[in-house]
């Protein structure tokens, strides 16, 4: 089980009872030992649309039809409705 940072300084402090400066310091290491372990990875899949510009004309009119109210119609929502139930059942 991955503790979080939080979980492990209460621990250490619930420890440490009345040397609230020791027990400082121990939750000071224990969150700089668990941030030299945090890793992300980036999938080789957003690195790649990353690098893609942005459609300006594309976002530009995207936030028009927003403003006016016009965008979300029930078609769009059912796409989106069905590409969420795709991703969600991994097909």
């Amino acid at each position: 089980m991955m503790r979080t940072i939080a979980d492990q300084a209460v621990s250490v402090l619930a420890k440490a009872g009345p040397n609230r400066r020791e027990s400082a310091r121990q939750a000071r290491e224990a969150a700089a030992e668990s941030a030299t372990r945090d890793t992300v990875e980036v999938s080789a899949e957003t690195r790649r649309r990353v690098d893609e510009p942005v459609r300006t004309e594309l976002v530009e009119r995207i936030r028009e039809q927003l403003t006016q109210g016009v965008y979300l119609t029930p078609e769009k929502l059912d796409v989106a409705v069905e590409r969420l139930q795709r991703a969600l059942s991994g097909s």
